[in-house]
């Protein structure tokens, strides 16, 4: 560690070139770590009640009187010069007034005006009980200036007075203002009223019970407008429930309840206590909401349960305190903040403080109980000279008849009637002694002091504590409470006391009111400090040497509060105390004492030197008032939580800090490494002494490691006070010149939600409070664009508003200009583009941002250059790495490309942040095509958010212009991740013209590379390039690959063919380029063939489906092997193209025979023992498949095309086939005249027919020739008369033949037959 001063010095101030949120994360951590350990509650049954009192001498008193008060000489006369029966008095500090009651007349002295009082003489009875309380809703309206109200009781009315201020003060004249809400007593005096903050108003009676008065709006016939409610004689109540069984002469045979002489709340719990005469304890519930009543449980045996928790039997005063002499005389509720196990403390006549648990069953349905929890005694005695006194009560010396208390805050204040003399006799007088206990708020135990002063002359009649109404700010009302007003459990005295002034006490006594003042432990370091008696406060808070450092930074760099408002300047606690310039300089000077840097213990693992403790201790305390707040009052407004003022307050603390920090941090490193070098000290003397110890490589090793973790922390502490004190100040020029409105107009909604989300620590620690300050300081620039504001904001911010973001305004700045100025449009857009490139160099430039705002004014060309610019310096390294993303868990990880990768560190930030820019490019594209091309909207690629109406600058012709040269630029650019990136987002919104424009190699390689086939060929014929295309689309034709279909494949033919004609006309015109295939006139006959063959194939395939489909449709799909196999053969058709006889065969395997015909036709075959067999084969394929029925309906659905053309269809083979069948089949079927149907649905002619079966009739044998004679007769029968003179001599001919072979039946019909036609012919002849 020795000689590395001025590294570290050095290191501590570089905030800088550190500004990286790595580091503020850690010194956020040790921030809410301290804020944490401040609101840490310290239970109270955690102290040892064995533990002596501390004694305080009359220079080191905790209570001291600053001044007093005396009573109007008015009100004194009154009292003394009439005869008084009954007078009580007491303190409303509420609304700064004491009252005194002289029987039916009521005083109310305003202690701040000294002789002003009021007099309240209505009243024709003698008053018993006063109460301030707050109004009942139905006495609470906007318009009436009724705050609070005073409840008097008599002996038979309870009466409410309203009281109006002239001011919106307290310290303003008062009225009383009679109300016509009263109500009678039933004889029952009401001796403690006290009022809730909902308005619900409680009294007790001298009767034993609680009442509650109700007021109401109207009466009714069954209500009154006002009256009370008794709480205790419900029969779930022991006293109702008796009242309820016994007659009334056993009832008041009992004897008669105790009165109520004390009534508190527990606002936290919403119980109320009951304190009777006899200190007997009454629990009663208010509810969830504060507004029911419910009897819950009551403790009357308390004298018993403190006897036997003190176990006085081995006492030899144990007689001095017994049941009889035990009364409690006040009850005080412990709230939530200060415990979460103990709810009351009853004061005892001797001082004695009992704390009470209250446990409560489920949910109050079996009600609950009241006990004891411990006692802590009285001290023996007020008077020491050894400095301490024990707790336990000491007949003689010993508080014996506390008439007052007082308790808060563990401190308590009593009046006892008893004047204790040194030798510890007690003697009576006129005067009280004021007697005081507090809490030290030291760790690990509960140490409380004890002191007394003589109030000679004077009878104290009421002790209270004065609101801090003037310190009632925003900062420090946030202390109590987390962000959404979550209110804290618990905050020590040592967390708030350098905002929060001393207590102040007031003691009202016969002839005056006395202020005395509860010194606060900074004040008694003070003190200390002008007396040079440092040493006395090290050794009381020598447990927590971290304290007393963060106290003297206190003093150091003391805070001073806000000056109260105007109707506040008679408070108390207006006056503010300024610390000292020779005070600060002992204070600066005993931080930096050697002798406070080591922490008490000797296990240095893990901790820091008091120093740095003390640091974050302080700077935690002075940031808790926003840490945990957002800027806005709630999620739905635009409502600053802080004002101006209210920032100032916090920042300048903060700022003397920062300061202090920076001008001591020399001497800081000097004593942080001193305290150090200390502990190795230490560690070689225990070595030396033979006590265990660790090995030396090691324990330096670990020393080493926590010095500079040390160093690191006070770095990101100091880097953590200056970027707050930079969002302080931008937040104050915020909320000085920003509106709602203004908001509204100058910020979008992501930055708005921030605005409203964001609490502070996230705004100076995350990369989103970084992005809403920018947004803020944009908005200023916005609404004042002035010099002197840009000024301050380089000067005051700079990691927050530097030379980019200086730019960068200047930059929006010149668009607006571009807005408003049409004839220099575009020379302040290239401006405005320029600037930009100059802040794209910030890492933290907002590139997305920048492009919508040149997106707003359709600068399109320069959103693609700014993007693209910012994409290459970020690739060369030009731009830094951002803060966020230097730290060890930053892993970026993105498919690019179908490849995965993973960066870490710089390489994963940059391809992330030109991923950014290219996202940009394309956002503006999608948005502004969305615009040109209505006929997409609707599809996926369009389903981002709608965009926001702006004024239209240009019209649609110049907008689509500058829409081409954008998206001419970006295809033009040079940056082959982008490019990439470019055509396949054009590829998937089917944008494929814009490639057809661009004569690129890599866009030839990117199409190749994934696989986009078609679009490669589409390309090339779009920029002519034949001969590519060709050997392209001949690839794709015959590639045995399954990825194109038949479609493909034909369309890929029809696309060469078209090539191949271009070419050959070109090589026509001289263009003698190689080509990588022949192109001829051989070539293209070449794909014509190929290309019917493929509709051939086409035709199969569809004709296959088709069958599929109807043999589904008709139930024939049962055969699931035929149902694969025809499948199978499908996906063959469709996955490739067939050679010829490939084709006949798939077609002659599934019944295609009409298919075939077409593959015969198309092949020119002109053997006849081919055609002949194939039609053998079709023919007796169908017969053989259905034997019942012979007729091959196959021939009936045949096309013209195959029918007239005799090669392929020899219809006297044909019609022989058909005899054979028929004859072999006639007897079943009796359908002789089948074949001349057939004939009559193909449409063959009546020559051919006769030709075809007079070539029949000489080939034939006589044995299979012999049903021949019955088809001709039905064929001449089936002919029309004029059919057979038009035909006349071929039939006769036919009839000849046929007559030769035909038996003697059909002889004769033929000769009939014969002889009609001659007839015929003879008749025609002689006609003409």
């Amino acid at each position: 560690l020795r000689g590395r001063d001025t590294k570290y010095v050095r290191q501590v101030n570089e905030y800088e070139s550190e500004n990286h949120y790595g580091i503020l994360d850690k010194a956020r951590e040790g921030v809410e770590g301290n804020l944490g350990s401040d609101e840490t509650m310290d239970e109270l049954h955690m102290m040892d009640r064995d533990m002596p009192y501390s004694v305080r001498d009359e220079k080191e008193k905790c209570l001291e009187r600053i001044r007093s008060i005396p009573i109007p000489v008015s009100i004194l006369n009154a009292a003394r010069q009439n005869h008084i029966m009954n007078s009580f008095n007491g303190i409303f500090p509420e609304i700064q007034r004491a009252y005194m009651t002289m029987d039916n007349r009521l005083f109310l002295w305003n202690y701040y005006e000294g002789n002003k009082f009021q007099v309240y003489e209505e009243i024709d009875q003698t008053i018993i009980s006063v109460g301030l309380v707050r109004p009942p809703d139905v006495m609470c309206s906007s318009e009436t200036k009724t705050k609070f109200m005073l409840v008097l009781t008599t002996p038979v009315d309870v009466i409410l007075i309203g009281i109006e201020f002239e001011e919106d003060s307290v310290y303003s004249e008062i009225t009383l203002r009679p109300t016509q809400f009263s109500t009678t007593t039933d004889n029952v005096h009401m001796l403690k009223v006290l009022g809730t903050p909902n308005g619900r108003i409680f009294m007790g009676g001298k009767d034993g019970n609680v009442y509650e008065l109700v007021a109401e709006a109207r009466s009714s016939c069954f209500r009154r407008k006002c009256r009370k409610l008794n709480h205790s004689q419900s029969v779930f109540h022991t006293r109702g429930f008796l009242r309820l069984v016994l007659p009334n002469f056993l009832y008041t045979m009992i004897g008669q309840p105790s009165p109520i002489i004390d009534l508190v709340v527990d606002h936290g719990r919403q119980l109320l206590f009951a304190l009777s005469y006899d200190s007997s304890i009454m629990v009663y519930s208010l509810g969830m909401n504060g507004n029911s009543f419910r009897y819950i449980c009551s403790n009357r045996n308390v004298a018993r349960e403190v006897l036997n928790r003190n176990d006085l039997r081995d006492t030899t005063n144990k007689t001095d305190w017994n049941a009889q002499n035990f009364r409690i005389i006040s009850l005080h509720v412990i709230p939530l903040r200060e415990s979460s196990s103990l709810n009351l403390v009853a004061i005892t006549n001797h001082g004695h403080r009992v704390y009470f648990t209250f446990y409560r069953y489920i949910n109050y349905i079996f009600g609950g109980r009241l006990y004891v929890k411990y006692v802590r005694m009285c001290p023996e005695s007020l008077e020491s000279t050894k400095g301490e006194v024990n707790a336990r009560y000491q007949n003689g010396s010993s508080p014996e008849a506390i008439t007052k208390a007082h308790y808060a805050e563990n401190t308590l204040i009593m009046a006892d009637t008893f004047h204790h003399s040194t030798m510890g006799h007690q003697t009576t007088s006129n005067g009280h002694t004021l007697i005081s206990v507090h809490s030290e708020n030291r760790e690990r135990t509960m140490v409380e002091s004890v002191e007394s002063t003589s109030m000679l002359g004077s009878h104290i009649l009421c002790i209270s504590e004065a609101p801090m109404l003037a310190r009632v700010t925003t900062e420090a009302s946030f202390l109590y409470a987390k962000g959404r007003n979550e209110p804290l459990r618990g905050l020590n005295l040592l967390a708030v006391q350098h905002v929060l002034p001393p207590r102040q006490v007031l003691v009202l006594t016969e002839r005056e009111l006395v202020f005395f003042q509860k010194k606060r432990p900074i004040d008694e370091m003070e003190e200390f400090l002008k007396n040079s008696r440092l040493k006395i406060l090290q050794e009381r808070f020598k447990e927590n040497r971290k304290e007393v450092r963060t106290m003297l930074l206190t003093l150091a760099c003391p805070v001073r509060p806000k000056e109260p408002r105007d109707d506040l300047r008679r408070d108390p606690y207006k006056k503010v105390r300024i610390v000292s310039e020779e005070v600060k300089r002992k204070a600066e000077k005993a931080f930096l004492d050697l002798n406070l840097s080591l922490q008490s213990g000797t296990n240095f693992a893990g901790e820091f030197s008091s120093v740095h403790d003390a640091l974050y201790l302080y700077a935690s305390r002075l940031f808790r008032p926003v840490w945990f707040w957002t800027l806005c009052v709630s999620n739905t407004q635009f409502t600053f939580r802080y004002d101006e003022s209210d920032l100032k307050a916090i920042s300048t603390p903060l700022k003397n800090l920062l300061s202090f920090f920076q001008k001591n941090k020399s001497e800081i490193v000097r004593v942080v490494k001193e305290s150090y070098m200390k502990r190795i000290e230490q560690e070689r003397r225990r070595r030396r002494n033979g006590g265990n110890y660790r090995s030396r490589s090691n324990f330096k090793g670990e020393i080493e490691t926590q010095w500079k973790a040390e160093m690191k922390s006070l770095r990101a502490l100091m880097l953590l006070m200056r970027k707050s004190m930079e969002a302080f100040a931008i937040l104050k020029l915020a909320v000085r010149e920003v509106s709602a409105d203004s908001l509204l107009k100058y910020m979008r909604g992501d930055s708005l939600t921030l605005l409203r989300t964001l609490e502070f620590h996230k705004l100076v620690t995350k990369p989103e409070g970084r992005k809403l300050l920018k947004a803020l300081i944009e908005a200023l620039m916005n609404i004042k664009p002035e010099t002197n504001l840009l000024g301050k904001l380089r000067e005051e911010c700079p990691s927050f508003f530097g030379d980019s973001d200086f730019k960068y305004l200047q930059a929006v700045q010149y668009l607006e200009m571009a807005s408003g100025d049409r004839e220099q449009r575009y020379r302040y857009l290239e401006k405005a583009l320029r600037q930009y490139k100059l802040a794209s160099r910030a890492s933290d430039f907002d590139i997305k941002e920048a492009c919508k705002k040149l997106d707003r004014v359709h600068h399109y060309p320069g959103v693609v250059q700014l993007a693209l610019h910012r994409a290459s310096i970020v690739r060369q390294g030009e731009v830094p790495m951002p803060a966020a993303v230097d730290s060890d868990d930053f892993r970026y990880n993105k498919e690019i490309d179908g490849v995965g990768l993973d960066f870490k560190h710089t390489a994963g930030w940059r391809q992330k942040e030109c991923n950014t820019c290219y996202d940009s490019i394309l956002g503006m594209l999608r948005r502004r095509l969305r615009i040109q091309h209505h006929e997409h909207e609707g599809t996926q690629i369009w389903s981002d958010k709608k965009e926001e109406k702006q004024e239209r600058i240009l019209d649609v012709q110049e907008e689509e212009e500058l829409i081409t040269k954008a998206m001419d630029t970006a295809l033009s650019s040079r940056d082959e991740a982008f490019l990439r990136k470019l055509y396949s987002w054009l590829i998937q919104n089917k944008l494929d013209n814009y490639l057809y424009k661009t004569r690129s190699p890599l866009l030839i390689e990117y199409l190749k590379s994934i696989g986009n086939n078609s679009l490669l060929g589409d390309y090339y014929m779009k920029n002519e390039m034949l001969y590519e295309a060709v050997e392209l689309f001949d690839n794709m034709i015959y590639n045995k690959s399954t990825q194109y279909t038949l479609d493909d494949r034909i369309h890929f033919l029809i696309r060469s063919q078209l090539c191949v004609k271009k070419l050959i006309k070109q090589q026509r015109f001289g263009d003698t380029r190689s080509a990588p295939v022949q192109i001829d006139s051989d070539y293209e006959h070449k794909l014509a063939k190929q290309f019917e063959l493929a509709k051939l194939q086409k035709k199969i395939l569809n004709k296959m489906e088709e069958r599929l489909r109807e043999e589904q449709r008709r139930g024939d799909a049962k055969d699931q092997e035929r149902i694969r196999q025809k499948g199978i053969a499908m996906k063959d058709l469709n996955s490739g193209l067939f050679r010829i006889e490939q084709l006949y065969d798939t077609a002659r395997k599934m019944g295609l025979w009409e298919s075939c015909l077409s593959i015969l036709k198309f092949t020119g075959v002109k053997k006849e023992s081919i055609v002949r067999r194939f039609w053998k084969n079709m023919i007796c394929e169908r017969i053989n498949i259905a034997r019942d029925d012979w007729r091959p309906y196959v021939l009936e659905t045949l096309p013209d095309q195959f029918v007239s053309d005799a090669e392929i269809f020899p219809l006297p083979y044909i019609c022989g086939l058909l005899e054979d069948y028929n004859r072999r089949y006639k007897s079943e079927q009796k359908d002789s005249k089948y074949i001349i149907k057939l004939f009559n649905r193909l449409k063959i002619s009546i020559a051919q027919r006769i030709d075809a079966y007079t070539k029949l009739l000489i080939s034939t044998t006589t044995d299979h020739a012999r049903n021949l004679p019955t088809t001709i007769i039905e064929l001449v029968n089936s002919m029309s008369r004029n059919e057979r003179r038009d035909h006349s001599d071929s039939l006769l001919i036919l009839l000849s033949n046929a007559m030769a072979k035909a038996d003697r039946e059909n002889r004769q019909v033929l000769e009939r037959l014969k002889v009609d036609l001659q007839r015929d012919q003879q008749a025609l002849d002689i006609y003409y």
